[in-house]
């Protein structure tokens, strides 16, 4: 799970617009980081689910680090009424599948990483599975 960081300072400062060119350029982001039989959604607002296949758990995480690094070097090139950029980071929670795990339960577990991410400074991936 990756969530925009600052994103409704994004929104405020330079409007919706702005904001969904954002969303559409991290999405981007995503699909070119992870492989054609892995799935990537907008999960709420500012947050993309990822779902990657017959993955290792230090893979995913390798993975999910690779995207949060890609997404925070991207200049973002935004062309409504003058040219300007800006540049966003993520937060990631990354989950891996245990026993009998459902997905409520995966979720709930990527979504308590992403939020020590967010509490341990931004821009970084957590996780709370046992290693």
């Amino acid at each position: 799970m990756l969530d925009i960081d600052n994103f409704k300072l994004v929104n405020d400062r330079y409007g919706h617009a702005v904001g969904d060119i954002v969303l559409q350029q991290v999405a981007s982001t995503i699909l070119g980081n992870i492989r054609e039989n892995d799935m990537c959604g907008r999960y709420g607002g500012e947050e993309f689910l990822v779902v990657l296949n017959n993955t290792s758990r230090s893979l995913a995480i390798e993975v999910a680090n690779r995207i949060r690094s890609r997404i925070a070097e991207k200049i973002i090139n935004i062309n409504i009424a003058e040219n300007f950029s800006v540049s966003v980071s993520v937060s990631g929670g990354v989950s891996y599948l245990q026993g009998r795990d459902s997905i409520k339960d995966l979720i709930q577990r990527a979504d308590q990483g992403l939020y020590l991410a967010k509490r341990s400074g931004k821009n970084c991936i957590k996780t709370v599975d046992n290693a």
